[in-house]
């Protein structure tokens, strides 16, 4: 950026000089300072070029210096950021592109000599390291005195101080240790090469643990010693220097980088911080009492203080709890086995220290792979104990070694710090108060406002950069500027007001100016064409609007004769009749476009319209024609050296082969393409990549993987103002939630995405009135799916209906398919598993026609499930298999564990229970590896239910509470109405018949919640009855086990009746139908007896027992049950 970009200043301000001679405006207060320009002369040949400088030129030497100080902060920014994620490296060339910037700010000057030191002590460069550092201290003496005096705010935020130079820095590290506990020693073994000795320990200690191909991944090509250097904290005062031990390389880096990605998910708990802009959005959402007060504690040099024996069995012991490491990764170590990779991955790690050679024994190095975990392991442990005794307060939180908590008054703060720096000997807690409302926390400035908090994130450069660029009339920078600050901290006065400004004077002067010019261009011209460009201004974008506005400027352009502007005009047509869904118009406009490029020796134009072709085949489910089309684009943009066309046909390119099912082929051509748009500086087309990128790993079923991407997307469209982008972004992030079992917040990106909609013209809603018919029909499919899995099947099939109805009409035949698909879900999940076979056929016939090979895997798998169903296990058994085989072939991971639950269930069916557990424990393991919550919750139920079926009722009993917390932490209501029924047929098997009472219950209650949303299809409402009616029978089964015969009787009849009351109370107007009470009461008896004459018999069929029950009522006090065999009788159907 620096040399290019200094240049195009050089060159934007003498053009500007002579537009404000030619214009006068009187607004740019221009003053004649030539002898000021010198400032730009080392500035130009600090890169090597030489210009002339103009004879006048007049710049504001104050604006001018504001400036490039702004442009050096940034560099000295992500150079911070570059060295914090290990990227030495890239850190240095940062902090050196920040020095050439030659901004006269001596303590920036001095942070980036001093960080950049630090960067050149990691890479090994110990002569430019101490050049640097020498360069630091001349610039900016009071860089030492601060920390050795403890003051280390006054140093710069982040600057990491080598330990190498300076004898204070010596001293200040050596004392940096607390309690008096020797952290570090001196290295006494005479050898010239102790890392080497160390490396070959590490290696056969890998070797002896650890499978071959693992262990050989994992040893060290080669390594060096540690480094250590001092850190302060960018948001405390008075807390001493950290000393780091930088790790990286080192002899073990590479096995603790391997443990630290195994082992990370068992180092947070309910309190800890993964996220800080969604604990800032948290902790904005929060009401607190007036009273209450913020409080930080922090644990002083924790890295250096981890009681390291203590926190690798603290680790092996959670890692071991119910074999979860083997389970998790496949593998067959034992306990002693990780608790010896620990250690030699993170024990006695050697490093140089003032010339000496010296070993950390006690601690863990802070820039290891494994440090932050060990850190964070220790510290839950001590949360988790505090929660247990119920020590915390109500509100608390943590971020490795900070912690902000709220509590009631300072007597309290005070209490619970003297009770943390008793939790463990090894630690010693400090505490802040917040001043004036406000409190320092990470990277987070935490003020009170009443009953309400506020979080901003810390930065330094938005305000400066943008008064920067305004001062310099450079409005469009000044804009970017304020929207970055402003996303950060919307009520930034200062921002706010500045952005209207450059707004304004954006508009009157760049954009008036700009339009002058347009109109000059032109005017030589027909005074058609000049007439388009009120056309231009006048229209807005709306796809409608598109039409017409194209449709003009096509017979403007024949009219003209020009055949260049005839093929640009029907290209244009058939974007916006793509916009509305008509792909086959659209695709009639485009092959006219291609003809007329092809004419006139048009290679970009030819290359547009074979990329629009292949989107409009793309939306028709035609993917392979669309890949021929997007690889001829792509052709073209290449010999013409066309870089964001040959980007955008790599991300084209990608979404074809996303819809065939080959995702890591998808995924290869988006990393192409977010390549290009980052060379290029396409921030729109960085954001459509990371949204393809996200959609495939979804696709591939890395659901966690997806959201970051779609985060990422998310972030971009907002900052270029893409509000359709941000819709999408909150569709894809939906449905990412909607798979890792999240559906409230799925719910809530969806009605995003339709409230966008609304506001841009697209998708539902609006979308019926603008005409964009297939954003309608995705809005509609994405709504009924995230409903479904609520369990208000209901509400998902009216959406799924329109969807399948907007597809037709579009011509649209993959979103056809997907609409049979899904509709077959909804109808299956009802009981109609007939119905949902015939629609599962269609999505099978569609997905083969187009060539969609996922989604001919998933029709495989649906029908599967519907045989399944009926009970035609082998058919089950055949569609799951070849769906296996599909999802193996494509690399689609969540379709693969799909196939294993179904094959699981077939053979559980079949009574086959040791081949289904071994089905379902697959399944188990993509679905923890993919982060898929609810199908997690699944797999859970099917081994309970396996293990059920083997008599194994304790092992069942503890599968089915794993899936019961699952359904109720995503909120998947039926699957928690199967997990009380299947945990009450466990503890009825071993005799509890009190707790299966209470069992049943509850999934009865759930069950008719559900029945009650189905309020307007009382078919559906039996038939999902039919679906559940065991846990309806082992209801009144249970009780009349108890011996309870007039309960058993209500529980027989009240799910019987309460599908035609709802139905009477609909049709007939009598209101909502409310949920009856499932706690038999005598006014029950009395409502279900009411008039009856005597002698009247109720009837119930037990299954299980083969027997009919009769209750013979002659009055309330008097009823009698009988049963009989029902052999007595011959063959019976379902009476009940």
């Amino acid at each position: 950026m620096s040399t290019v970009f200094l240049l195009k200043t050089l060159v934007i301000l003498v053009r500007e000089r002579e537009e404000k001679h030619r214009c006068s405006r009187s607004q740019l207060l221009w003053k004649r300072k030539k002898e000021k320009y010198r400032v730009l002369v080392p500035l130009v040949n600090l890169a090597k070029r030489e210009v002339p400088p103009p004879l006048n030129i007049d710049v504001d030497y104050g604006c001018l210096l504001l400036f490039l100080l702004a442009i050096a902060e940034v560099y000295l920014k992500d150079g911070d950021n570059e060295y914090s994620k290990g990227e030495a490296y890239n850190a240095v060339h940062f902090y050196t592109e920040g020095l050439q910037v030659n901004c006269k700010d001596i303590q920036v000057n001095a942070a980036l000599y001093s960080n950049r030191a630090a960067a050149q002590l990691l890479l090994g460069n110990y002569q430019e390291a101490l050049d640097d550092a020498t360069l630091s201290v001349q610039l900016e003496p009071t860089f030492i005195k601060p920390i050795e005096n403890g003051n280390y705010q006054e140093a710069l935020d982040d600057a990491t101080v080598s330990v190498q130079f300076e004898p204070t820095f010596i001293k200040a590290i050596e004392n940096a240790s607390i309690l008096g506990k020797t952290t570090y020693k001196g290295y006494t073994t005479p050898t010239l090469s102790p890392s080497t000795r160390k490396r070959e320990t590490s290696g056969v200690r890998s070797s002896k643990n650890l499978p071959k191909h693992i262990a050989d991944s994992v040893r060290q090509k080669g390594s060096r010693l540690a480094h250590l250097y001092g850190l302060t904290k960018t948001h405390k005062k008075r807390l001493a220097v950290r000393p780091i031990l930088s790790a990286v390389n080192t002899y073990n880096f590479t096995l603790a980088k391997w443990l630290d990605e195994k082992l990370k998910p068992l180092s947070v708990n309910r309190y800890t911080i993964t996220d800080i802009f969604q604990f800032a959005d948290e902790i904005k959402k929060m009401r607190f009492s007036e009273c209450d007060i913020l409080i930080s504690y922090d644990v002083s040099s924790l890295f250096t203080n981890v009681p390291l024996e203590e926190t690798i069995n603290i680790l092996a012991n959670k890692a071991f709890t119910e074999n979860w490491f083997n389970v998790t990764y496949n593998m067959n170590i034992s306990r002693d086995d990780l608790v010896a990779l620990l250690t030699a991955a993170t024990k006695h790690q050697l490093f140089q220290f003032n010339g000496r050679l010296c070993e950390q024994i006690d601690g863990v190095a802070m820039r290891s792979p494994l440090g932050p975990l060990m850190a964070n392991i220790f510290i839950c442990s001590i949360e988790e104990k505090l929660e247990r005794e119920k020590k915390l307060p109500y509100f608390y939180r943590g971020y490795v070694d900070d912690t902000l908590a709220v509590v009631q008054d300072i007597s309290t703060a005070s209490a619970f710090l003297a009770m943390l720096n008793k939790a463990h000997p090894a630690l010693n807690f400090t505490m802040e108060v917040a001043i004036s409302g406000k409190l320092p926390f990470i990277r987070i400035e935490v003020m009170e406002m009443g009953s309400q908090v506020r979080a901003c994130l810390y930065r330094k450069t938005t305000d400066r950069g943008a008064s920067a660029c305004e001062q310099l009339h450079f409005y469009q920078e000044a804009i970017g500027w304020c929207q970055k600050g402003l996303a950060m901290d919307h009520n930034n006065k200062k921002l706010l007001d500045l952005w209207t400004q450059c707004v304004t004077e954006s508009t009157d002067g760049t954009d008036e100016s700009g339009s002058k010019q347009v109109v000059k261009t032109n005017r030589d011209k027909n005074s058609a064409e000049s007439e388009d460009i009120k056309i231009n201004k006048q229209l807005s974008q709306t796809p409608i609007k598109k039409v017409l506005l194209h449709e003009n400027n096509s017979h403007l352009s024949i009219k003209a004769g020009e055949k260049a502007g005839e093929g640009n005009s029907y290209g244009n047509l058939g974007n916006p009749y793509h916009s509305l869904g008509l792909f086959q118009r659209a695709i009639q406009y485009h092959e006219r476009h291609l003809k007329t490029a092809k004419e006139v020796g048009d290679k970009a134009g030819e290359g547009r319209s074979y990329c629009n072709l292949g989107n409009a085949y793309h939306s028709l489910g035609d993917f392979q024609r669309a890949i021929l089309y997007h690889e001829r684009h792509l052709e073209i943009a290449k010999k013409v050296g066309d870089k964001a066309g040959e980007g955008t046909s790599y991300g084209n390119l990608g979404n074809a082969y996303d819809s065939l099912g080959d995702f890591q082929r998808a995924i290869q051509y988006h990393e192409r393409a977010l390549k290009i748009s980052k060379e290029v500086g396409a921030k729109a087309g960085e954001g459509d990549s990371y949204e393809n990128l996200g959609n495939a790993y979804y696709s591939l079923g890395d659901f966690q993987r997806a959201i970051q991407y779609h985060e990422r997307a998310l972030k971009i469209a907002k900052e270029v103002g893409d509000k359709a982008g941000e819709g999408r972004s909150y569709c894809n992030l939906g449905n990412a939630y909607d798979s890792l079992g999240d559906f409230q917040r799925a719910i809530q990106y969806h009605e995003r995405d339709l409230k966008i909609s609304k506001e841009v013209g697209d998708k539902a809603g609006e979308g019926g009135k603008v005409g964009d018919k297939a954003g309608e029909g995705t809005s509609y499919c994405n709504l009924g799916n995230a409903y479904c899995r609520l369990g208000d099947f209901q509400r998902a099939i009216q959406y799924h209906e329109r969807h399948l109805k907007i597809a037709k009409e579009v011509g649209d035949k993959a979103g056809e398919g997907k609409s049979y698909g899904n509709l077959g879900n909804a109808y299956r999940s009802l009981g109609d598993f007939q119905r949902a076979i015939q629609y599962h056929k269609r999505a099978l016939k569609i997905a083969k026609e187009v060539g969609d090979k996922a989604g001919e895997g998933k029709s495989y798998c649906n029908l599967g499930n519907g045989y399944c169903s009926q009970g035609d296990f082998q058919k089950a058994i055949q569609y799951n298999e070849r769906a296996l085989k599909i999802a193996k072939e494509v690399g689609d991971k969540a379709g693969e564990g799909r196939s294993y639950c179904n094959l699981g269930n077939a053979y559980d069916s079949l009574g086959d229970f040791q081949r289904a557990i071994q089905y379902h424990e697959r399944d188990l393991k993509i679905a923890k590896e993919v982060g898929d919550k609810a199908r997690e919750g699944g797999s859970y139920g099917n081994l309970g239910n396996a293990y059920c079926s083997l008599g194994d009722f304790q092992r069942a009993i503890q599968y089915h509470e794993r899936a019961l917390k699952i359904a109720k932490e995503v909120g998947d209501k039926a699957g928690e109405g199967s997990s009380y029924f299947n945990l009450g047929r466990d503890v009825w098997s071993l005799g509890d018949l009190e707790r299966a009472a209470d069992f049943y219950h509850s999934c009865v209650v759930i069950f008719e919640a559900i029945r009650t949303s189905l309020r307007l299809n009382d078919d559906w409402k039996i038939s999902y009855r039919d679906m559940q009616r065991n846990a309806y029978n082992c209801l009144w089964r249970l009780r009349l086990k108890q011996n309870q015969i007039f309960d058993a009787l209500l529980s027989a009849e009240q799910g019987r009746a309460q599908a035609l009351n709802d139905l009477i109370c609909f049709r007939y107007g009598l209101g909502e139908t409310q949920l009856r009470p499932h706690t038999p009461r005598i006014s029950d008896l009395e409502v279900l007896i009411g008039d009856a004459v005597s002698n009247t018999v109720f009837m119930a069929i037990d299954n299980e027992e083969c027997k009919i029950f009769y209750w013979f009522i002659n009055s309330l006090q008097d009823i009698q049950l009988r049963s009989i065999e029902m052999s007595s009788y011959g063959s019976f159907k379902d009476v009940n």
